[in-house]
């Protein structure tokens, strides 16, 4: 994010570079903080669909946008300069005639003139308004191709099951994925983590014999375990007064069982319950021992943070 900002400044003149390209890519990934790739940067800027708050900013579109407002609004005469130098390059001297115009067309005011020139090709500024660099940037980004939910769900939950799901139950996915955002964001991140197996298990790094780390003897600590681990389950209903109820792989990434959608205590109590295990997780992962205790600090913790998923937890305590 740092880095970003000032990338941008270096972008209002210049694309990016494949260099730079993958260090944004490397940021990101270290951003998610886990398996390496197992998300794709291009979700991470679009997570706004699902109803996240923020999103990273896509470099390449940032530099187009950047080189555009440039060319409007900041040095409008960048124009004739390009001009000028077309005309000395077209001009009768022999020895700039037939000179590789490889350089002179990677310099600052041909890279500016062409992203605007393309940019004016296919659209307009008229719209804008007061023409600024955020409005640019949400304009060139809505003539890219958008990245594709259904089909990243329908991939990964595939993978996870076994089997493609269908349309109905990938729209309850996404269509629950705007509900649990304006709860808490963190909860529909950690169903994304949990579909894409983005879980830092040991077993995902090659250690499979090394058991679960909730202490309920499977031998292994594989994502499709721990996620549905009946010992985690049972001391989370148990601590979070909540009515308990069968747990199963389905109803974990899909929200659905035999591919009819779950009700809404079920749901609630599940992107409650897993993101509470994802945090008890990387606690065990790290040493600590699981306990009722663990999952009641986890809660705690949580709640005093996330109002409306404190009330949310309540209404499912009251239900019960």
């Amino acid at each position: 994010m740092i880095a970003i900002t000032k990338l941008s400044y270096v972008a209002s003149f210049l694309p990016p570079n494949l260099a730079a390209i993958r260090a944004e890519k490397r940021a990101l990934q270290l951003l998610c903080r886990g398996p390496w790739n197992a998300i794709p940067p291009d979700l991470l800027k679009s997570v706004k669909t699902i109803g996240m708050p923020a999103q990273a900013t896509d470099l390449m579109t940032l530099s187009i946008a950047s080189r555009i407002r440039v060319a409007h609004v900041t040095s409008q005469n960048v124009f004739a300069h390009n001009l000028c130098i077309d005309n000395v390059f077209e001009g009768f001297d022999v020895v700039l005639k037939y000179l590789d115009h490889k350089l002179s067309n990677s310099t600052c005011i041909k890279s500016i003139c062409h992203a605007y020139s393309e940019f004016i090709a296919g659209s307009s500024l008229e719209d804008c308004g007061v023409v600024t660099q955020s409005k640019i940037y949400k304009k060139v980004s809505g003539q890219q191709p958008p990245f594709c939910f259904r089909a990243f769900v329908s991939l990964k939950a595939h993978r996870m099951l076994g089997s493609a799901p269908c349309e109905s139950q990938i729209s309850n996915v996404i269509s629950r994925y705007l509900f649990s955002s304006s709860k808490s964001f963190a909860f529909t991140f950690t169903h994304v983590r949990t579909i894409s197996n983005h879980w830092c298990t040991r077993s995902r790094f090659g250690a499979i014999q090394r058991g679960c780390v909730f202490s309920c003897g499977h031998e292994t600590d594989s994502l499709k375990h721990t996620c549905i681990c009946a010992t985690y389950w049972a001391a989370f209903f148990r601590v979070a007064r909540i009515p308990p109820f069968t747990m199963n792989i389905e109803k974990i990434i899909l929200f659905s069982n035999d591919s009819i959608p779950i009700c809404e205590v079920e749901f609630r109590s599940i992107i409650i319950g897993l993101h509470i295990g994802f945090l008890c997780f990387n606690a065990c992962r790290h040493g600590q021992h699981f306990s009722d205790r663990l999952v009641q600090h986890h809660i705690s913790h949580f709640m005093r943070r996330h109002n409306l998923a404190s009330t949310m937890l309540l209404n499912l305590q009251m239900a019960h």
